[in-house]
């Protein structure tokens, strides 16, 4: 082994403390001191987290709505699997939120009286369940743009067209839900 000699000390410091850089930098948890500093987990809650729920229903019904104009069976039907595909990545979406939630409520893990989730584990998990809904959504939204281009010649493309809307919605709704949660998260290690 060619470290075989080599005397072992411990692990040589490779990051820098944290605490040490905040107070070279007169730096607050990432916050210029003296200011006042936004709640992180404000905006990881239940009524954020149903809310993103009901736009991701809105994109899986008009999903089934693209399948039933251009999914597998529809006489005349361009790239029928494109509309499918995104029905059931979106569905996997749904069912991902779904799951969030159950896990948050069974867990007593929203706090009165707004119903935050503060805990830092929690809200972790709540990062963690965003990035494979975001990875569902993206794709539901390029099967949806896949189908509404294929169909554009039957004029059937419009409700592939508002699932890509819908999606989008959800999209823009998901990524300062994951933003904040992780900030909530960090905010038990740097407060």
């Amino acid at each position: 082994m060619l470290l075989a000699n080599v005397p072992v000390v411990g692990l040589p410091q490779l990051l820098p403390d944290p605490a040490k850089s905040r107070a070279r930098s007169g730096k607050t948890a990432g916050v210029q001191a003296g200011k006042a500093v936004a709640d992180p987990c404000g905006s990881v809650t239940r009524s954020t987290i149903t809310g993103l729920r009901s736009k991701i229903q809105e994109a899986c019904t008009v999903a089934q709505t693209n399948v039933n104009a251009n999914g597998a069976g529809v006489p005349g039907a361009e790239y029928p699997g494109a509309a499918t595909y995104s029905l059931t990545v979106l569905t996997l979406a749904l069912d991902g939120m779904d799951q969030l939630h159950l896990w948050l409520d069974t867990n007593g893990m929203y706090v009165a009286p707004d119903d935050r989730v503060t805990n830092a584990s929690a809200a972790f998990n709540v990062s963690a369940y965003c990035r494979e809904i975001s990875s569902h959504l993206h794709h539901g939204r390029y099967w949806a743009a896949v189908s509404a281009a294929w169909n554009s010649s039957r004029n059937t493309a419009q409700p592939a067209l508002d699932c890509v809307e819908r999606v989008s919605e959800a999209l823009s709704l998901l990524d300062p839900l994951a933003a904040n949660a992780t900030r909530c998260y960090l905010s038990a290690y740097f407060p």
